[in-house]
Protein backbone atom coordinates (compact mmCIF):
# COMPACT_ATOMS: atom_id res chain seq x y z
CA UNK A 1 0.00 0.00 0.00
CA UNK A 2 1.36 3.30 -1.23
CA UNK A 3 0.22 7.38 0.42
CA UNK A 4 -1.68 10.17 -0.31
CA UNK A 5 1.64 11.83 -1.14
CA UNK A 6 3.17 9.60 -3.96
CA UNK A 7 -0.51 9.23 -5.22
CA UNK A 8 -1.07 12.87 -6.07
CA UNK A 9 2.47 13.19 -6.98
CA UNK A 10 1.90 10.59 -9.89
CA UNK A 11 -1.47 11.87 -10.77
CA UNK A 12 -0.60 15.43 -11.41
CA UNK A 13 2.59 14.20 -13.14
CA UNK A 14 0.35 12.34 -15.60
CA UNK A 15 -2.24 14.79 -16.19
CA UNK A 16 0.16 17.64 -16.67
CA UNK A 17 2.03 15.10 -19.19
CA UNK A 18 -1.20 14.34 -21.07
CA UNK A 19 -2.41 18.17 -20.83
CA UNK A 20 0.78 19.40 -22.98
CA UNK A 21 0.13 16.83 -25.27
CA UNK A 22 -3.20 17.66 -25.65
CA UNK A 23 -2.06 21.69 -25.66
CA UNK A 24 -0.72 20.83 -28.68
CA UNK A 25 -3.33 19.60 -30.50
CA UNK A 26 -5.41 22.43 -29.53
CA UNK A 27 -2.68 24.73 -30.86
CA UNK A 28 -3.58 23.34 -34.00
CA UNK A 29 -7.08 22.71 -34.37
CA UNK A 30 -10.61 24.23 -32.25
CA UNK A 31 -12.34 27.34 -32.33
CA UNK A 32 -9.95 30.48 -32.80
CA UNK A 33 -11.08 34.02 -32.07
CA UNK A 34 -10.72 36.94 -33.48
CA UNK A 35 -9.81 39.79 -31.22
CA UNK A 36 -12.95 41.77 -29.75
CA UNK A 37 -12.76 45.35 -28.40
CA UNK A 38 -12.66 43.86 -24.57
CA UNK A 39 -9.96 41.49 -26.00
CA UNK A 40 -6.39 41.96 -24.41
CA UNK A 41 -4.82 40.75 -27.81
CA UNK A 42 -4.30 41.85 -31.57
CA UNK A 43 -4.03 38.77 -33.45
CA UNK A 44 -6.45 35.69 -34.17
CA UNK A 45 -5.85 33.09 -31.10
CA UNK A 46 -7.12 29.49 -31.05
CA UNK A 47 -9.89 29.10 -27.35
CA UNK A 48 -9.24 25.29 -27.28
CA UNK A 49 -6.67 25.10 -24.98
CA UNK A 50 -9.35 23.33 -22.63
CA UNK A 51 -9.87 20.28 -24.65
CA UNK A 52 -6.29 19.60 -23.25
CA UNK A 53 -7.04 20.28 -19.48
CA UNK A 54 -10.03 18.07 -19.47
CA UNK A 55 -8.35 15.23 -21.73
CA UNK A 56 -5.11 15.31 -18.32
CA UNK A 57 -7.92 15.45 -15.92
CA UNK A 58 -9.70 12.55 -17.35
CA UNK A 59 -5.89 10.23 -18.14
CA UNK A 60 -5.05 10.92 -14.52
CA UNK A 61 -8.28 9.48 -12.61
CA UNK A 62 -8.38 6.97 -15.49
CA UNK A 63 -4.91 6.18 -14.59
CA UNK A 64 -5.76 6.79 -10.76
CA UNK A 65 -8.07 3.43 -11.14
CA UNK A 66 -5.92 1.37 -12.92
CA UNK A 67 -3.49 1.57 -10.70
CA UNK A 68 -5.80 0.94 -7.56
CA UNK A 69 -6.18 -2.72 -8.99
CA UNK A 70 -2.38 -3.41 -8.66
CA UNK A 71 -1.41 -0.83 -5.48
CA UNK A 72 -3.94 0.18 -3.18
CA UNK A 73 -3.25 4.00 -1.67
CA UNK A 74 -3.76 4.91 1.73
CA UNK A 75 -7.21 6.62 2.15
CA UNK A 76 -8.48 6.13 -1.44
CA UNK A 77 -11.31 3.34 -2.22
CA UNK A 78 -14.23 2.90 -4.31
CA UNK A 79 -16.21 5.16 -2.91
CA UNK A 80 -13.97 8.25 -3.38
CA UNK A 81 -13.63 6.73 -7.23
CA UNK A 82 -17.00 7.10 -7.89
CA UNK A 83 -16.93 10.71 -6.08
CA UNK A 84 -13.92 11.72 -8.64
CA UNK A 85 -16.17 10.15 -11.17
CA UNK A 86 -19.02 12.88 -10.31
CA UNK A 87 -16.66 15.47 -10.46
CA UNK A 88 -15.47 14.51 -13.90
CA UNK A 89 -18.89 14.39 -14.98
CA UNK A 90 -19.25 17.65 -13.88
CA UNK A 91 -16.29 19.09 -15.52
CA UNK A 92 -16.83 17.71 -18.71
CA UNK A 93 -20.59 19.19 -18.49
CA UNK A 94 -18.78 22.86 -17.33
CA UNK A 95 -16.57 22.53 -20.67
CA UNK A 96 -18.97 21.17 -22.92
CA UNK A 97 -20.83 24.30 -22.31
CA UNK A 98 -18.32 26.67 -22.53
CA UNK A 99 -16.86 24.83 -25.77
CA UNK A 100 -20.57 25.21 -27.62
CA UNK A 101 -20.54 29.27 -26.58
CA UNK A 102 -16.09 29.50 -28.07
CA UNK A 103 -18.42 27.78 -31.24
CA UNK A 104 -21.39 30.04 -31.42
CA UNK A 105 -21.39 32.63 -28.79
CA UNK A 106 -24.35 31.85 -26.58
CA UNK A 107 -26.91 34.16 -25.87
CA UNK A 108 -26.08 36.07 -22.46
CA UNK A 109 -29.44 34.60 -20.54
CA UNK A 110 -28.73 31.22 -21.77
CA UNK A 111 -25.16 31.30 -19.99
CA UNK A 112 -26.24 32.69 -17.24
CA UNK A 113 -29.05 29.87 -16.48
CA UNK A 114 -27.09 27.54 -18.00
CA UNK A 115 -24.14 27.98 -15.78
CA UNK A 116 -26.31 28.61 -12.69
CA UNK A 117 -28.26 25.35 -13.35
CA UNK A 118 -24.80 23.77 -13.51
CA UNK A 119 -23.40 25.46 -10.00
CA UNK A 120 -26.51 23.89 -8.35
CA UNK A 121 -25.94 20.22 -10.17
CA UNK A 122 -22.44 20.43 -9.02
CA UNK A 123 -23.41 21.35 -5.43
CA UNK A 124 -26.02 18.95 -4.79
CA UNK A 125 -23.96 16.31 -6.46
CA UNK A 126 -20.83 16.60 -4.31
CA UNK A 127 -22.50 17.68 -1.32
CA UNK A 128 -23.06 21.63 -0.11
CA UNK A 129 -21.43 22.95 3.06
CA UNK A 130 -23.66 22.32 5.89
CA UNK A 131 -21.83 23.82 8.63
CA UNK A 132 -19.79 26.96 9.14
CA UNK A 133 -17.94 26.22 12.14
CA UNK A 134 -16.42 29.59 14.01
CA UNK A 135 -14.43 28.69 16.81
CA UNK A 136 -14.71 25.75 19.79
CA UNK A 137 -18.74 24.67 20.30
CA UNK A 138 -19.06 27.36 17.66
CA UNK A 139 -20.71 26.76 14.17
CA UNK A 140 -23.97 27.97 12.30
CA UNK A 141 -25.43 25.01 11.08
CA UNK A 142 -27.41 25.38 7.34
CA UNK A 143 -30.52 23.71 6.21
CA UNK A 144 -30.28 21.54 3.05
CA UNK A 145 -32.07 24.74 0.62
CA UNK A 146 -29.31 27.48 2.05
CA UNK A 147 -26.73 25.24 2.42
CA UNK A 148 -27.17 24.17 -1.91
CA UNK A 149 -27.89 27.82 -2.11
CA UNK A 150 -24.49 29.02 -0.70
CA UNK A 151 -22.64 26.43 -2.15
CA UNK A 152 -23.74 26.67 -6.17
CA UNK A 153 -22.91 30.19 -5.26
CA UNK A 154 -19.27 29.50 -4.52
CA UNK A 155 -19.19 27.52 -7.23
CA UNK A 156 -21.03 29.97 -9.84
CA UNK A 157 -18.53 32.95 -8.50
CA UNK A 158 -15.31 30.60 -8.73
CA UNK A 159 -16.38 29.52 -12.18
CA UNK A 160 -16.76 33.30 -13.72
CA UNK A 161 -14.11 34.53 -11.80
CA UNK A 162 -11.67 31.98 -13.64
CA UNK A 163 -13.57 32.63 -16.85
CA UNK A 164 -13.24 36.59 -16.72
CA UNK A 165 -9.35 36.02 -16.36
CA UNK A 166 -8.48 34.03 -19.24
CA UNK A 167 -7.20 36.71 -21.53
CA UNK A 168 -3.26 37.24 -20.24
CA UNK A 169 -0.54 35.35 -21.33
CA UNK A 170 0.04 32.40 -18.85
CA UNK A 171 -2.52 34.23 -16.19
CA UNK A 172 -5.07 31.86 -15.43
CA UNK A 173 -2.74 28.79 -16.28
CA UNK A 174 0.49 29.91 -13.72
CA UNK A 175 -1.90 31.02 -10.83
CA UNK A 176 -4.63 28.29 -11.64
CA UNK A 177 -1.67 25.57 -10.91
CA UNK A 178 -0.24 27.33 -7.52
CA UNK A 179 -3.88 27.38 -6.16
CA UNK A 180 -4.40 24.18 -7.06
CA UNK A 181 -1.13 22.50 -5.95
CA UNK A 182 -1.84 24.69 -2.63
CA UNK A 183 -5.29 23.17 -2.24
CA UNK A 184 -3.96 19.43 -3.14
CA UNK A 185 -1.45 19.77 -0.20
CA UNK A 186 -4.02 21.34 2.36
CA UNK A 187 -6.60 18.27 1.14
CA UNK A 188 -3.23 15.62 1.73
CA UNK A 189 -3.10 17.36 5.72
CA UNK A 190 -6.54 17.38 6.53
CA UNK A 191 -6.70 13.55 5.30
CA UNK A 192 -8.87 14.37 2.95
CA UNK A 193 -7.78 12.26 0.15
CA UNK A 194 -10.28 12.53 -2.27
CA UNK A 195 -10.41 16.66 -2.50
CA UNK A 196 -6.43 15.66 -2.75
CA UNK A 197 -6.09 13.92 -5.74
CA UNK A 198 -8.65 16.37 -7.46
CA UNK A 199 -6.61 19.07 -7.13
CA UNK A 200 -3.74 17.87 -7.96
CA UNK A 201 -4.87 16.27 -11.11
CA UNK A 202 -5.32 20.27 -11.95
CA UNK A 203 -2.37 21.71 -10.74
CA UNK A 204 -0.60 19.11 -13.24
CA UNK A 205 -3.15 19.58 -16.12
CA UNK A 206 -2.61 23.43 -15.64
CA UNK A 207 1.26 22.94 -15.69
CA UNK A 208 0.91 20.90 -18.66
CA UNK A 209 -1.05 23.75 -20.21
CA UNK A 210 0.86 26.75 -19.62
CA UNK A 211 3.83 26.21 -22.13
CA UNK A 212 1.50 26.87 -24.63
CA UNK A 213 -0.19 29.97 -22.89
CA UNK A 214 3.11 31.68 -21.60
CA UNK A 215 5.36 33.80 -22.33
CA UNK A 216 3.35 34.42 -25.18
CA UNK A 217 -0.60 33.21 -25.28
CA UNK A 218 -0.42 30.52 -28.73
CA UNK A 219 -3.78 29.12 -27.43
CA UNK A 220 -5.82 30.32 -24.09
CA UNK A 221 -8.37 27.82 -22.61
CA UNK A 222 -11.09 29.68 -23.93
CA UNK A 223 -14.93 29.47 -22.31
CA UNK A 224 -14.51 25.52 -22.34
CA UNK A 225 -11.39 25.43 -20.15
CA UNK A 226 -12.16 28.25 -18.23
CA UNK A 227 -15.45 27.12 -16.81
CA UNK A 228 -13.93 23.60 -16.64
CA UNK A 229 -10.84 24.77 -14.19
CA UNK A 230 -13.72 26.85 -12.14
CA UNK A 231 -16.11 23.90 -11.62
CA UNK A 232 -13.56 21.72 -10.78
CA UNK A 233 -11.76 23.64 -8.05
CA UNK A 234 -15.00 25.01 -6.71
CA UNK A 235 -15.96 21.07 -6.97
CA UNK A 236 -12.62 20.05 -5.36
CA UNK A 237 -13.53 22.86 -2.36
CA UNK A 238 -16.65 21.40 -1.87
CA UNK A 239 -15.04 17.65 -1.31
CA UNK A 240 -12.45 18.77 1.26
CA UNK A 241 -14.93 21.00 3.58
CA UNK A 242 -16.86 17.67 3.48
CA UNK A 243 -14.17 15.72 4.69
CA UNK A 244 -12.23 17.52 6.58
CA UNK A 245 -14.77 20.13 8.52
CA UNK A 246 -12.34 21.77 11.16
CA UNK A 247 -12.55 25.11 8.82
CA UNK A 248 -11.03 23.95 5.49
CA UNK A 249 -13.97 25.14 4.35
CA UNK A 250 -12.43 29.07 4.58
CA UNK A 251 -9.02 27.86 3.26
CA UNK A 252 -10.22 27.06 -0.36
CA UNK A 253 -11.59 30.89 -1.49
CA UNK A 254 -8.57 31.78 0.47
CA UNK A 255 -6.65 30.19 -2.01
CA UNK A 256 -8.15 32.07 -5.30
CA UNK A 257 -8.65 35.24 -3.14
CA UNK A 258 -6.39 36.87 -5.74
CA UNK A 259 -8.52 36.07 -9.11
CA UNK A 260 -11.93 36.30 -6.68
CA UNK A 261 -10.84 39.89 -5.86
CA UNK A 262 -10.55 41.28 -9.52
CA UNK A 263 -14.47 40.44 -10.27
CA UNK A 264 -15.92 42.18 -6.92
CA UNK A 265 -13.54 45.20 -6.98
CA UNK A 266 -14.75 45.11 -10.82
CA UNK A 267 -18.48 44.87 -10.41
CA UNK A 268 -18.20 47.42 -6.98
CA UNK A 269 -16.08 50.10 -9.56
CA UNK A 270 -18.57 49.93 -12.43
CA UNK A 271 -21.96 49.93 -9.97
CA UNK A 272 -20.79 52.78 -8.40
CA UNK A 273 -20.13 55.19 -11.70
CA UNK A 274 -23.46 53.75 -13.15
CA UNK A 275 -22.41 51.35 -15.21
CA UNK A 276 -23.49 48.07 -16.81
CA UNK A 277 -22.43 45.53 -14.39
CA UNK A 278 -22.70 41.92 -16.29
CA UNK A 279 -22.40 43.35 -19.71
CA UNK A 280 -19.14 42.71 -22.15
CA UNK A 281 -16.46 45.43 -21.30
CA UNK A 282 -12.94 46.00 -21.17
CA UNK A 283 -13.03 47.71 -17.59
CA UNK A 284 -11.75 44.61 -15.62
CA UNK A 285 -8.56 45.29 -12.92
CA UNK A 286 -6.13 42.89 -14.33
CA UNK A 287 -7.04 44.61 -17.36
CA UNK A 288 -5.87 48.03 -16.02
CA UNK A 289 -2.80 46.31 -14.63
CA UNK A 290 -1.66 45.26 -18.12
CA UNK A 291 -2.39 48.45 -19.49
CA UNK A 292 -0.57 50.43 -17.10
CA UNK A 293 2.22 47.53 -16.40
CA UNK A 294 2.67 47.80 -21.14
CA UNK A 295 2.61 43.52 -21.37
CA UNK A 296 1.22 40.71 -20.36
CA UNK A 297 3.89 39.49 -18.37
CA UNK A 298 4.59 41.59 -15.37
CA UNK A 299 0.85 42.01 -14.98
CA UNK A 300 0.85 38.35 -14.57
CA UNK A 301 4.05 37.65 -12.61
CA UNK A 302 2.37 40.02 -10.28
CA UNK A 303 -1.03 37.57 -9.86
CA UNK A 304 1.35 34.48 -9.50
CA UNK A 305 2.95 35.80 -6.73
CA UNK A 306 -0.64 37.26 -5.00
CA UNK A 307 -1.89 33.68 -5.62
CA UNK A 308 1.65 32.15 -3.59
CA UNK A 309 1.25 34.56 -1.12
CA UNK A 310 -2.35 33.16 -0.36
CA UNK A 311 -1.62 29.46 -0.56
CA UNK A 312 1.01 29.86 1.73
CA UNK A 313 -1.00 31.10 4.08
CA UNK A 314 -3.81 28.42 3.76
CA UNK A 315 -1.21 25.30 3.44
CA UNK A 316 -0.02 27.12 7.00
CA UNK A 317 -3.22 27.12 8.85
CA UNK A 318 -3.75 23.42 7.39
CA UNK A 319 -0.09 22.93 9.27
CA UNK A 320 -1.40 24.24 12.17
CA UNK A 321 -4.69 22.06 12.39
CA UNK A 322 -3.54 19.33 14.74
CA UNK A 323 -2.00 21.84 17.07
CA UNK A 324 -4.50 24.43 17.44
CA UNK A 325 -7.56 21.40 17.14
CA UNK A 326 -10.99 22.90 17.39
CA UNK A 327 -9.30 26.71 17.07
CA UNK A 328 -8.51 25.89 13.75
CA UNK A 329 -11.30 27.64 11.81
CA UNK A 330 -11.46 30.95 13.96
CA UNK A 331 -7.37 31.04 12.40
CA UNK A 332 -8.74 29.99 9.09
CA UNK A 333 -11.54 33.00 9.37
CA UNK A 334 -9.37 35.12 9.98
CA UNK A 335 -7.35 33.92 7.04
CA UNK A 336 -9.53 34.17 4.69
CA UNK A 337 -10.42 37.64 5.76
CA UNK A 338 -7.05 38.88 5.78
CA UNK A 339 -6.47 37.84 2.31
CA UNK A 340 -9.65 39.22 1.08
CA UNK A 341 -8.69 43.07 2.42
CA UNK A 342 -5.37 42.19 1.12
CA UNK A 343 -6.52 41.46 -2.18
CA UNK A 344 -9.07 44.17 -2.61
CA UNK A 345 -6.34 46.80 -1.33
CA UNK A 346 -4.05 45.51 -4.23
CA UNK A 347 -6.20 45.75 -6.62
CA UNK A 348 -8.43 49.11 -5.65
CA UNK A 349 -4.24 50.51 -5.90
CA UNK A 350 -3.90 48.99 -9.16
CA UNK A 351 -6.90 50.19 -10.72
CA UNK A 352 -6.54 53.76 -9.47
CA UNK A 353 -2.65 53.81 -10.46
CA UNK A 354 -3.67 52.71 -13.98
CA UNK A 355 -6.28 54.57 -14.56
CA UNK A 356 -4.37 57.86 -13.44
Amino acid sequence: MTGIWPAIAGVGAASALISLIGGGLAAASGPVHAPKPRSNHVRPTPVSGGLGVLLGLAAALAGLAAALDVVPIAGVDADDLTRLAGLMGLGAAAALLGFLDDLFDLPAGFKFAARAGLAVLTAVSLGPVRSLPAGPGAALALAFAPAVVGSALWVFTAANAVNFMDGADGLIGGAGAIAAAGLAVVSALAGAETAAVAAAALAGALSGFLPWNAPRGRVFLGDAGSLLVGVWFAGAALLLAAEAPWGAVYLAPTLIMALLAVVLVTLASRARRGQAVFSAHKDHAYQHLIRALGAHGPATRRIWRRTLLCAVLAVDVAALAPVLGDRTPALALAVLALSAAAAAFWWSEDRRSATQ
